[in-house]
């Protein structure tokens, strides 16, 4: 899979830029002339985020009210991406396109996959966990469209389920209303847990060239009896207490 080409239009520093890419590239220039935005912009192409703005609306030059992205991808065939983000007052239009056609993100992700790597990636290792979780998530989530689409399913039901907790620990919502969220919550997050063991597995498996070295993974077990178990606890804490989430 190889980037041909990518073009920006309002994107950072960048009115407008085309680019014909090679299988190997480097980019070498001062402070400040936009290096770091280029590998943001083939980021956002990729993923559809940014990987240094908090918000959607940053990327969009000063004084602009949108931002184009695109570019090609080689694999078998060629793939055309589009990413477009229009202001609107207050809102923000984001539309993404493979060849043309309109797509969800969920639909999008996976035609472009790339790995970013910056002196700061060491907090992988010094870091919190869920920096740990955030990394295998995206990296995921770029070659399997069914854990994308179980990761944000999860992550939608986590939401709703706390929200209810909160209700109950409150006394305006009864047990009941907790049934449907925490099926989702079985139900995708076997299909998280077993997908990341997978890939676990994956890495295990092959051949270390770097020194020696394990990868395990320790999941934070999810079942129905682990679930009746912390129920309590969890409408004390109005949170979902356990799950590939934690």
């Amino acid at each position: 899979m190889v980037l041909k080409n990518i073009s920006l239009k309002n994107f950072r520093n960048y009115a407008s830029l085309d680019l014909e890419l090679s299988d190997l590239n480097l980019f070498v220039g001062e402070n400040a002339q936009g290096k770091s935005n280029l590998l943001d912009a083939i980021y956002f192409l990729a993923t559809s985020k940014s990987l240094r703005a908090e918000r959607d609306s940053d990327v969009i030059t000063q004084g602009q009210e949108y931002v184009r992205i695109a570019g090609e991808v080689a694999e078998e065939d060629l793939t055309s991406l589009e990413i477009i983000m229009q202001q609107q007052g207050t809102f923000l239009a984001k539309r993404l396109r493979v060849n043309g056609l309109a797509k969800r993100v969920v639909d999008y992700i996976g035609h472009l996959v790339m790995v970013y790597f910056v002196p700061e990636d060491i907090n992988l290792v010094a870091g919190s966990p869920s920096l740990r979780r955030w990394h295998l998530d995206l990296t995921l989530a770029q070659i399997d469209r069914d854990y994308k689409r179980a990761i944000t399913i999860y992550g939608e039901a986590v939401t709703s389920r706390n929200r209810i907790l909160k209700q109950i620990r409150e006394g305006l919502a009864s047990l009941d209303e907790l049934i449907f969220w925490t099926d989702q919550l079985l139900d995708q997050g076997t299909i998280i847990s077993q997908k990341r063991q997978a890939f676990f597995d994956f890495l295990a498996n092959r051949p270390q060239l770097l020194g020696q070295f394990s990868f395990f993974y320790h999941s934070n077990i999810l079942s129905a009896a682990r679930q009746a178990e912390y129920q309590s606890r969890e409408i004390a804490a109005a949170a979902s207490l356990i799950g590939p989430q934690r």
